[in-house]
């Protein structure tokens, strides 16, 4: 690969929450990433630059996706070679108070804790050292969005814009879920939960929530009548 045909990854720069040991703010970097690009989307980019046959590739990634789930919920892990291994992750359920704010749930006594206070809360995953491998060894360049000396990041967006940036993607994507949320639009999940609940509620959202597996996601409100 030419260093010219290197795209460069985005990075920004943001202080860790805590200090070291000699309380000394460090700092970490992470990409920089702007939007996001599901399964419709891998297929469509396959197709697009000949990567793959023409065979109905969404219908395959979707029939293994289930089966993954399926392996899952028998207790077993699961390992495609190549890419790597699945793991089901399952937690505690929260509290939820009388505001329905959810609190985390604490237990003091083992034999306290039943089937019925347990939830499915992630799927885990570890990739192959052959797939790690892709990505570390490829080579790379790194370019600051920011200005320099310049740590975090501005609030990009105003709520128009986020609306705006929303409603593009779910006019080609349908529904978005909170984890694509927040690694396309480079949100905390604490940020990510304000902005999707702030436009999932009140008396004209522009967004849907609903609920189809364990986990929300959220559609485009075809009744929304923007705001002037």
């Amino acid at each position: 690969m030419k260093a010219y045909d290197i795209l460069p990854i985005d990075y920004y720069i943001l202080p860790n929450p805590l200090p070291d040991e000699q309380g000394r703010t460090t700092y970490q970097v992470r990409q920089d990433t702007r939007g996001a690009i599901n399964t419709r989307g891998i297929v469509e980019y396959l197709r697009d630059n000949n990567m793959m046959p023409s065979y109905p590739i969404d219908a395959i990634i979707e029939t293994l996706t289930k089966a993954i789930v399926e392996k899952l919920f028998f207790n077993a892990c699961v390992h495609i070679d190549g890419l790597g291994v699945f793991s089901l992750n399952i937690g505690l359920k929260p509290v939820i108070d009388e505001n329905g704010v959810a609190h985390k749930r604490q237990v003091t006594d083992p034999n306290d804790i039943t089937g019925n206070e347990i939830e499915v809360t992630g799927i885990s995953f570890k990739p192959d050292k052959e797939f790690l491998k892709l990505a570390t060894e490829r080579p790379a360049r790194f370019r600051h969005t920011e200005p320099r000396g310049v740590v975090g990041r501005h609030p990009v967006f105003t709520r128009e814009e986020m609306i705006t940036s929303l409603f593009a993607y779910l006019d080609k994507y349908h529904t978005i879920s909170r984890g694509v949320f927040v690694v396309g639009w480079n949100q905390t999940r604490h940020q990510a939960t304000k902005w999707l609940k702030e436009l999932s509620t009140g008396d004209n959202p522009p967004l849907l929530e609903t609920r189809p597996t364990n986990a929300y996601v959220y559609q485009r409100n075809p009744n929304y009548v923007p705001e002037t």
